[in-house]
């Protein structure tokens, strides 16, 4: 069974902190019952390339459901995130697409995109910013 996630997000983060790019997308700032996150290593090392954690992580709504790689497309439009998850999984839980409404400034979804583009680079996911 194939699952659709979609939720509009009210908290919309983009960061660097801990070595590390993060983007997030929430439905509430305090107790988020729907998120996820986006984040990558700014610099990679041998230990990463030997154990496949030379790519992207992504977080969806619990730590549990979690782990590297696996989306094969993302695309960001003006006030909506959409991510196409690879089947079958090894931790999305079935969800094949992810889909986040948000409202930004032009300001912050050029940072938003900017973010995505390092978090994506040299990554198998296709990345379109529209």
């Amino acid at each position: 069974m194939s699952k659709k996630l979609e939720f509009d997000a009210t908290v919309v983060s983009v960061d660097e902190q801990d070595e590390a790019y993060i983007v997030g997308f929430a439905d509430d700032a305090m107790e988020p019952s729907q998120y996820i996150i986006l984040q990558r290593s700014t610099e990679e090392d041998e230990q990463d390339d030997e154990l496949g954690l030379n790519t992207y992580f992504l977080e969806i709504g619990n730590p549990s459901v979690s782990g590297y790689g696996g989306i094969s497309s993302a695309k960001l439009k003006h006030s909506q995130m959409e991510l196409n998850l690879r089947q079958p999984s090894d931790y999305a839980n079935e969800v094949e697409q992810i889909i986040v409404r948000f409202h930004a400034s032009q300001e912050e979804r050029e940072q938003l995109a900017r973010h995505l583009e390092l978090i994506f680079r040299d990554s198998d996911c296709a990345l379109n910013i529209g």
